[in-house]
């Protein structure tokens, strides 16, 4: 840089001591040179391209250091980056379509020197930037911070900068330091401190977001901005809430569709006081417990049971209890902890809620079958085989669906359809190459969807 600014000064006394045709002469000269001087360097690097499909190496680009353009230059940089920077554009652009095997060796060094030739042009940062950040993420960093050194009031750097850190490298704690920022800077959009409250929270830094987020309805003068960001940190303030009385724990047993028994996580101190394994009742809309009842109520119990088996069993869930007036856990009659299960993806889990109306039977459907997981459903299918493996009595599906979906029957509810021989295939191989209609919850075990009996309700002969 003290080299440049020499040179500056040279070019400058002896540009004072030339008459005025002489300098408008002397400027178109070089302007043409410099020209021919890109246009044969394109068409050399050009020709010399060698195009493999493993490979694509490239010519060596002459280009001088930014020092002496600037020192042929005759104080007129900033045409020189321009030509530059169209160079580069025009570099870029013809092989823009192989941009994921092309190399691109120079074009790096095409853009820097562009900026180094005139840094005040900030729209020719942000080109640079976006046209690295498709072939060269490093470089495209190094230019978007070489813009925040000249231009540090500009918030559209360090937006950028929060942008690639989300979006192409997977980053969004140093993702959401950017954005913050940028919300500090002059001119910015509503949307750059909300994305920076919204990455913090990703990133589990409840704190900073609340931060970020108070600090911009403090500041914020429209009516409708304030709103929006009161509603967003009550919401912030909430979770916080959550988190800080909300126990890590793992289920280590479904006992029902609304009842658990989980192992707390020693990352928790303050639940300390809890045994290492409690018993958990899930309370809200649906939070029937199976004691009785008829086969209506029965089967729709076994129905959750076997849903948050599903769902629950040997997850890693987050545990938010009831408590009493003076904060203590609540616990029911029977000792049992009490409150709601949020998941890992931050969904809260719900027991599920049979309808006791007998859905539409569904042709099974190949490409549909393991969307169906997870789900009750009612499916049409031909049974092709009866059989009795283990504990289970399967009906299986046609060739096609061989080892990807069955209707099973625990042995021990075979009774329930009045079997001839209790536990055995029996009278069940009569509905072999017969068309029935099950319904129940869909489950994957064994690496195929299955449908558990348990009632007569649930299986019929389709006519």
């Amino acid at each position: 840089m003290i080299v440049q600014n020499k040179n500056r000064s040279i070019i400058k006394s002896f540009w004072r001591s030339r008459n005025l045709f002489s300098k408008r002469f002397l400027v178109l000269i070089l302007i043409v040179v410099f020209g021919l001087l890109l246009v044969v360097s394109q068409g050399y690097l050009s020709r010399h391209v060698v195009l493999t499909m493993e490979n694509k190496k490239e010519s060596d680009l002459y280009l001088p250091e930014p020092a002496y353009l600037a020192f042929i230059s005759c104080g007129h940089e900033g045409l020189v980056a321009d030509l530059v920077l169209a160079k580069a554009l025009t570099y870029f652009g013809s092989h823009y379509y192989e941009r994921h095997t092309f190399g691109f060796k120079h074009l790096k060094k095409l853009f820097f020197t562009a900026v180094e030739m005139d840094p005040m042009n900030r729209d020719a940062i942000l080109l640079a930037g976006n046209i690295l950040g498709n072939v060269d993420m490093r470089s495209a960093m190094e230019i978007l911070k070489l813009g925040m050194f000249y231009h540090p009031q500009y918030w559209k750097f360090p937006e950028m900068m929060g942008f690639y850190y989300f979006f192409k490298l997977n980053n969004p704690l140093k993702a959401a330091q950017y954005y913050e920022m940028a919300s500090r800077l002059p001119g910015h959009p509503p949307y750059v401190p909300s994305i920076s409250g919204k990455l913090y929270e990703e990133s589990g830094r409840y704190g900073e977001a609340l931060r970020v987020l108070i600090n911009f309805y403090t500041t914020a003068e429209d009516k409708r901005l304030k709103e929006s960001f009161k509603q967003s940190i009550l919401e912030l303030e909430e979770k916080i809430k959550k988190r800080d009385f909300m126990l890590k724990a793992t289920i280590i047993k479904v006992l029902d569709g609304v009842t658990v028994e989980f192992k707390r996580d020693a990352s928790n101190p303050q639940f300390g006081f809890l045994k290492r394994v409690e018993t958990y009742r899930v309370v809200g809309p649906v939070s029937r417990e199976l004691k009785g009842g008829d086969g209506v109520e029965k089967l729709a119990g076994l129905l959750r049971r076997d849903y948050a088996r599903f769902m629950l069993e040997g997850a890693d869930v987050g545990l938010l209890f009831q408590r009493e007036r003076d904060g203590s856990l609540k616990r029911d009659s029977e000792d049992r902890l009490m409150g709601s299960i949020t998941m890992k993806n931050n969904l809260q889990f719900e027991p599920l809620s049979v309808d006791q109306k007998l859905l539409e039977p569904e042709e099974l459907d190949r490409e549909r079958i393991y969307s169906m997981v997870g789900k009750t459903v009612s499916i049409r299918f031909t049974v092709q085989k009866v059989e009795a493996i283990g504990k289970m009595i399967y009906f299986r599906a046609g060739s096609a669906y061989r080892s990807r979906f069955s209707a099973v029957i625990p042995v021990e509810y075979a009774v329930n359809f009045e079997t001839v021989e209790p536990g055995s295939a029996g009278w069940f191989r009569g509905l072999e190459g017969k068309t029935i209609v099950v319904n129940g919850l869909a489950q994957i075990r064994g690496g195929e969807v299955q449908v558990t009996l348990y009632f007569p309700g649930q299986l019929k002969e389709f006519n």
